[in-house]
């Protein structure tokens, strides 16, 4: 609860200072402003990475137990936020026409993470155990 909080937060705080970025005054020669898509890019890489990391290695683990969760608790947190960051700052970079690929590969990878954590969300809450 307080990690999803927490991320919310990041990711309003990315958007303000993406938004307060973007009212700086530029010129017609300046081109368009690519902060957004590079940080889209590196948020939901890293947080595709994040969610992947864990999976295979609990997978080629002898016993089949998971020890990144033990070693790096702050994985799946740090995950949710890098993902609702990289899928904030795509779709912003998409709203302000940067429609390059770092700004297309950041809302992908930031949406598929979050889809995942949001689907979890919902079957933990189904079928709680």
């Amino acid at each position: 609860m307080i990690a999803g909080l927490s991320a919310l937060l990041v990711a309003a705080l990315v958007l303000g200072a993406l938004i307060i970025g973007d009212t700086r005054r530029r010129t017609d020669d300046q081109g368009p402003w690519r902060t957004p898509g590079w940080i889209s890019l590196g948020c939901g890489t890293a947080a595709l990475l994040a969610v992947a990391a864990p999976m295979i290695g609990s997978a080629m683990a002898p016993d089949g137990v998971d020890q990144i969760s033990r070693t790096a608790p702050w994985l799946y947190p740090a995950s949710i936020t890098l993902g609702l960051v990289g899928l904030v700052a795509g779709s912003y970079a998409l709203a302000r026409q940067h429609r390059t690929w770092q700004a297309w590969t950041g809302l992908i990878t930031g949406a598929v993470v979050t889809a995942f954590w949001l689907l979890f969300l919902i079957g933990e809450a189904t079928t709680p155990h």
